[in-house]
């Protein structure tokens, strides 16, 4: 039994990519949030949204990021494009060597917004065309959607807590007669639909972290 649609943001954004081994599943996420809220057609650089938190948090990159750092570098600082900063399998081994070479690249700029963590609060803003960025905590299920992308609670199962991860809620639609959000994942095409699965309200509710949005008036910088 397939899952009936109600909103489908997926023409706003390309195949879904890999993060493959390195810790970088928020600079995916929201690399893909800010690009599909403008309506871009090409995608912004998850390489540099990583650097950008790790250096506003004078962090380690071979650790995950943090959201705040990198929302906030995204405002200040503006984000550049996949083009402009393809995403590394590994990093250099002298992470001097780290940074955006690119020294015109056109940097996209937006602000963002918190919105309380629930299942309504996410329906809403993607019902309203809005993608969402969305923080999780993982279970086994996660790994393995059913035949139909569809990603449930099982039993008892509970959010590991050292297990947090990012994704795109990008649709919502209707499974065996409950609501479901779609999200886009950073695990290549393998995994659920293409890189996308369908979430229920069991399996999410209690998982939930953060919610966020990009807001405002979307600006690039003087290179245009």
């Amino acid at each position: 039994m397939s899952v009936t649609l109600t909103t489908d943001l997926r023409p706003r954004v390309g195949i879904c990519r890999d993060q493959g081994q390195r810790p970088t599943c928020l600079a995916f996420a929201t690399s893909d949030t800010h690009a599909s809220s403008r309506g871009l057609n090409k995608e912004l650089s998850a390489e540099h949204a990583f650097f950008l938190a790790h250096q506003r948090a004078g962090s380690s990159p071979n650790q995950g990021a943090r959201l705040g750092e990198m929302l906030q570098g995204i405002h200040a600082d503006g984000q550049i494009s996949e083009v402009d900063w393809p995403y590394l399998p590994t990093l250099p081994a002298n992470l001097a060597l780290w940074q955006p070479l690119n020294l015109t690249a056109i940097h996209y700029f937006q602000a963002n917004a918190s919105i309380y963590p629930s299942w309504s609060s996410a329906t809403q803003q993607i019902d309203k065309a809005t993608p969402i960025l969305i923080t999780m905590r993982l279970s086994d299920s996660f790994y393995a959607p059913n035949p139909d992308g569809v990603v449930d609670q099982i039993g008892s199962e509970k959010g590991d807590p050292v297990r947090r991860h990012a994704v795109v809620g990008i649709g919502t639609g209707v499974y065996k007669g409950h609501d479901v959000i779609l999200v886009r994942n950073s695990w290549g095409t393998s995994w659920g639909l293409g890189g996308y699965a369908w979430l229920t309200e069991p399996f999410l509710s209690p998982r939930l972290d953060t919610l966020t949005v990009f807001i405002g008036d979307p600006h690039v910088s003087s290179n245009t």
